[in-house]
């Protein structure tokens, strides 16, 4: 879950009449709702009334507090909070800068900090994720997307929580210009990682793949192993184009994508 327990100063695209703080009360409701299904939650420490009780509750329930769409200082989050996963790193909260480390600086200063990466070179300038893949290295970053509905359909006007967005050139905005997530297919994640940075295909693996499955403890996913499940994309040599995959040993083509008159 991404919000709603966010700082609106850094709110990104998310509607601002639906910010609160965060909520142990709430987060019970929903993991309840769910089945117990909720793994993640992005919130904002310093909107917590009581954010050790709060980062406490998710730790007691098995759910991943990461810290996202905050204004917290450096000096807050090491006297105040022990979140060891960053929502989208650079994005949507306190910038470091050479007087204030931010949000930003702690996560590229702590070690045991996992941060997620957009890395589509628009919500993050490439050598700065080459700077976050040198400090964190390919152990501590997540890639993802971050994309929104109208990923794969080209130009034009789609919506995201009510707000109409418009998609250019692979940039999904609202109309005051601010990103509304992306348009960013994973496979272009993978292959941009490599060139932002200079990783091997195997670090490109590790932050696509494995790092996921170890934070979240699935198991049978992440890696190729006997056991486990057999869920894997096959691509050209050049690594330019996706061939095919298989999900649970069963093999998907593009002949199997449904078409428009489907």
């Amino acid at each position: 879950m991404e919000g709603p327990f966010i700082n609106p100063h850094f709110k990104g695209a998310q509607p601002e009449e639906h910010i609160i703080a965060p909520s142990i009360d709430l987060v019970k409701r929903w993991h309840e709702l769910s089945g117990n299904r909720v793994r993640l939650i992005t919130y904002a420490p310093e909107q917590a009334a009581d954010v050790r009780a709060f980062e406490d509750y998710l730790a007691d329930n098995n759910i991943i507090g990461s810290v996202g769409h905050s204004n917290a200082t450096r000096d807050f989050l090491q006297h105040n909070s022990k979140a060891s996963h960053i929502t989208h790193l650079y994005n949507a909260q306190r910038p470091m800068s050479h007087r204030e480390p931010g949000v930003t600086g702690h996560a590229m200063l702590e070690d045991n900090i996992r941060t997620e990466l957009i890395v589509d070179g628009f919500h993050v300038y490439p050598d700065m994720v080459n700077v976050a893949y040198k400090l964190k290295t390919a152990n501590r970053i997540d890639l993802i997307t971050d994309s929104m509905r109208a990923k794969g359909l080209g130009d034009g006007e789609s919506e995201l929580g009510g707000q109409k967005v418009w998609v250019k050139d692979k940039q999904a905005r609202l109309a005051d210009g601010t990103l509304a997530g992306s348009v960013l297919e994973f496979d272009d994640a993978f292959r941009n990682i490599m060139a932002f940075t200079g990783a091997s295909i195997e670090e490109a693996i590790q932050m696509a793949s494995v790092n996921q499955a170890v934070e979240f403890g699935l198991d049978t996913k992440g890696t190729l192993r006997i056991g486990k499940d057999a869920d894997l994309n096959v691509f050209s040599a050049d690594l330019s184009a996706l061939e095919a995959t298989y999900s649970l040993g069963r093999h998907f083509s593009k002949a199997d994508a449904p078409t428009a008159e489907a």
